[in-house]
């Protein structure tokens, strides 16, 4: 018998947990997650003018990080 793997990370975490965890509060900042955001952004070209499809983006913390690049 297959077990049914619920995805309930958001409903246990909350809807914005990584924009706490990329925040510069100390408290909910995770130096790994922004750690790992500023890899992604460094492997993206200029993205002045140009449309970003962000798929499954969770959240939307990363997607608002390219808008600001």
């Amino acid at each position: 018998m297959e077990e049914e793997l619920i995805f309930d990370k958001y409903k246990k975490r909350g809807a914005g947990y990584h924009w706490e965890q990329i925040s510069k509060s100390m408290g909910g900042r995770n130096t790994f997650v922004v750690a790992r955001y500023n890899i992604v952004l460094g492997q993206v070209e200029d993205c002045k003018d140009k449309t970003i499809l962000d798929v499954g983006c969770g959240d939307g913390a990363l997607s608002y990080l390219l808008s600001r690049q």
